[in-house]
């Protein structure tokens, strides 16, 4: 313990004597001699630090450097900002979401077999949307076994789908053929092609051709097409017939004068100005009945989103396009020939044309062409000669909503796939049904966009035969319907007008 004090007094002793402090003043030295250690170059540094022009050019150059910093921030924004427009437009768009497709259920169904259809060649609404017309067979269907078959008429009310009535129009035109061809011997066998309103909806026209089974030789007429008159309850008012001619695509009919008009119409693979793509292919009514191709040209190659011009009416309109009800279909390979990616789109459509005062009556207007899509390859003369394509015209794809449907089809080797497509009148909304998954959807014709899908029954009713699938707007495009022997129906549904 002494040991520690000891030592602490040592410390002690040791901090006192350093503590110890001697300041000496050494004073300041005279201007002169700060002059003359500072230098020259140093006395005008020292100058220039402390004059009032330091301040000033500081100040200067602090503004300019400010302006500049300025400028280059102005010029950055303005080379950047479009970007910055374009990708605000880009994620504008890309927040855009498509709307959901509705589900629509069916309004009505009917029931054909029921009234004794067993095949169903044609349906039709009338103008007035009241009423639906089918044409047809009663056992069997003399378009899959090229037998006689009893025909059949009946009109029902579109609303309630209830039977308004009914005729057999097989006796008024074989008695035409007898009194008219008396010299002509065989089995008549009778091909129903279509049934047509007239625009006052009192009369119907039946158009249809006979053709002579078993004819002893020589027989110089053996075939006949003709159309079928009556009032809208049944009774016959007339009935017109002519020996079929070669090579005839279509058949107009004065039905005031009651004989065969020479005018032919003018059809799409007929004309080679329908070759350009960017037109829109509409008929019109000109003098003494001629139907006429009127073609006027767009400014637009592929499709666009102002494709909306109306299609039109055939039964009564004076003027519609050629896009009324048809196939559209892809082929790859016919028969066992050679295989062509991507292959060939097609357009098919028959109908009759009926003018708006009732006096001219075209059956058998045909609409046949091929399309081209633009970011597919084009294929080859020789593959179109394979695919047996060489002699359809290129016909413009339509709107965006038939270039959808045309993307989604699959065309596997030697199998034909095609969808059923019908245009609203007012050219906005587009219905396709494939057969083949039983899906009927509507599209947006601007956009391609689906808005709604048509649900179809789900139990399908037995007892029709054949093969004529019909989807079909009512003129003022607020109902749709859609015959189908898959379905065993007729079912129409209501659709709201596009907006």
């Amino acid at each position: 313990m002494n040991g520690s004090e000891h030592e602490m007094d040592i410390d002690g002793e040791q901090m006192q004597d350093d503590s110890v402090v001697e300041i000496t003043d050494l004073g300041l030295p005279d201007e002169d001699a700060l002059q003359k250690s500072i230098g020259l170059p140093n006395r005008w540094f020292l100058s220039w630090q402390r004059s009032l022009n330091r301040k000033r050019v500081r100040l200067t150059m602090a503004l300019c450097l400010l302006v500049l910093v300025l400028m280059v921030v102005f010029l950055s924004l303005s080379a950047v900002n479009p970007l910055i427009t374009g990708l605000g437009r880009n994620i504008s768009a890309s927040n855009e979401k498509q709307p959901l497709p509705i589900d629509i259920r069916p309004s009505v169904s009917i029931l054909p077999q029921n009234d004794g259809f067993a095949c169903v060649a044609d349906a039709a609404w009338s103008n007035d949307m009241k009423y639906l017309a089918f044409v047809g067979y009663q056992r069997s269907c003399t378009l899959l076994n090229n037998q006689y078959e009893p025909g059949l008429v009946v009109i029902y009310n579109a609303f309630s789908g209830r039977l308004i009535g009914h005729f057999k129009p097989d006796s008024t035109i074989l008695s035409a053929l007898k009194t008219r061809f008396a010299q002509v011997h065989g089995v008549p066998v009778i091909y129903y092609n279509h049934i047509s309103w007239s625009s006052s909806q009192q009369r119907l026209a039946l158009t249809f051709s006979v053709f002579y089974l078993f004819q002893p030789a020589p027989a110089l007429i053996s075939n006949f097409y003709g159309v079928l008159l009556t009032e809208r309850g049944g009774t016959p008012q007339k009935v017109l017939l002519q020996a079929q001619k070669n090579n005839v695509a279509n058949v107009e009919w004065d039905l005031a004068r009651d004989v065969e008009l020479d005018t032919p119409v003018i059809s799409p693979g007929a004309s080679p100005i329908a070759r350009t793509s960017p037109s829109l292919l509409v008929y019109t009514w000109g003098e003494n009945g001629s139907l006429l191709l009127a073609v006027q040209q767009t400014t637009h190659t592929t499709p666009s989103r102002t494709s909306n011009d109306s299609v039109g009416n055939p039964d009564g309109g004076k003027s519609f396009s050629i896009w009324q009800p048809g196939w559209v279909g892809l082929t790859t390979q016919t028969g066992r020939g050679k295989v062509h990616l991507p292959g060939a789109y097609s357009w098919n459509s028959y109908f009759t044309a009926w003018s708006p005062d009732g006096r001219y009556l075209v059956d058998n207007v045909s609409v046949m062409g091929r399309f081209e899509v633009t970011d597919q390859p084009q294929l080859t003369s020789q593959a179109l000669v394979d695919l047996h394509m060489e002699n359809l015209s290129l016909l413009p794809v339509r709107d965006i909503a038939l270039l959808h449907v045309l993307k989604t089809l699959t065309g596997a080797p030697a199998n034909l796939s095609r969808q059923l497509i019908a245009w609203r009148p007012d050219g906005r909304t587009m219905a396709a049904y494939d057969n083949g998954t039983m899906d009927l959807d509507l599209f947006d014709c601007s956009t391609g966009y689906q808005v709604a899908s048509l649900l179809l029954p789900t139990n399908a009713s037995m007892g029709l035969v054949g093969f004529n699938t019909q989807l079909q707007w009512s003129p003022d495009g607020t109902r749709l319907f859609l015959l189908d022997q898959q379905i065993g129906s007729l079912v129409i549904w209501n659709i709201e007008p596009a907006r």
